[in-house]
């Protein structure tokens, strides 16, 4: 997964996603609000995302 690609919005679709990774759950917090990204398969286990507007 690219973090640049992320943190510029290309990225769409972020199904199996495994956000154990730092930098790419930050980039991913950073763009909770892409329009119509599908977290569907997404690990959202990672302490970071914890209580965030993705774990819900």
């Amino acid at each position: 997964m690219d973090i640049a690609a992320i943190r510029t919005g290309t990225v769409k679709t972020l199904a199996g996603v495994n956000l154990n990774d730092q930098d790419l759950a930050n980039a991913v917090l950073e763009r909770v609000n892409l329009a119509g990204a599908s977290l569907v398969g997404v690990d959202l286990s990672h302490a970071c995302l914890k209580g965030s507007r993705l774990d819900g």
